[in-house]
C-alpha cells in the first residue's frame, strides 16, 4: 500500500514538473500583448503572420501552447488578400522566448491558379514561393458572400485549426 501511494505521488508531482513553461502572448485588438508564463501540455509555438489587404499591411505575433499540426510556415494569396505565416515549436522548458521572424518575400514559382476580380473568377495569377496548391473558398463580410480563388501552400491546407 505504501508503495502505491509513493508511486502515485511521484506521478502527480513529476507530471507537474515536466509541463512546459512558456511565455504566452496573444495580442488583443490593439496588436500588443504582454508575455505571461504558462504551462503547456504538449508543445509551445511562436508565430508571426503578415496580411496584406487593400494596400495595407498588418503584422500579428503571438505565442501559445500548440499541437504539432499547428506549427506551419507558408502563404495564402487570394489576389486582394495575401497572408504569410511562419511558426516554430518546441518541447523544452522555457523555450522560444523571442518572436519568430516573418517569412521573406517570395518570387513566382511558375504555377498559376484562377483568381477572382470584378469580372468573375476567370483570371489567372502567379503563385509564389511554396504555394503549390490552388484554393477556392467563399468569404462572408457584412452579410455579403464573395467567391475567392488563389494560391496556397500545402502546409496551410493541412494545418490544424487554431482557436484564438
Amino acid at each position: 500500500m505504501r508503495l502505491k501511494i509513493t508511486l502515485a505521488l511521484i506521478c502527480v508531482l513529476s507530471s507537474k514538473a515536466l509541463a512546459l513553461k512558456w511565455y504566452q502572448c496573444k495580442p488583443g485588438l490593439s496588436g500588443t500583448c504582454t508575455d505571461t508564463q504558462t504551462d503547456c501540455p504538449d508543445l509551445c509555438a511562436s508565430m508571426t503572420a503578415i496580411m496584406n489587404a487593400g494596400g495595407l499591411e498588418y503584422t500579428r505575433k503571438w505565442k501559445a501552447c500548440a499541437a504539432a499540426g499547428q506549427c506551419v510556415a507558408g502563404s495564402l494569396n487570394l489576389g486582394v488578400v495575401n497572408v504569410t505565416i511562419n511558426s516554430i515549436h518546441c518541447s523544452t522548458a522555457v523555450c522560444y522566448s523571442q518572436n519568430v521572424p516573418a517569412l521573406p518575400q517570395q518570387s513566382a514559382n511558375g504555377m498559376k491558379c484562377y483568381a477572382c476580380a470584378e469580372n468573375g473568377c476567370l483570371e489567372t495569377m502567379s503563385c509564389k514561393g511554396d504555394e503549390d496548391r490552388c484554393i477556392s473558398t467563399t468569404a462572408i463580410a457584412d452579410g455579403v458572400q464573395t467567391s475567392m480563388k488563389g494560391c496556397v501552400s500545402r502546409s496551410l491546407c493541412t494545418a490544424d485549426a487554431w482557436s484564438m
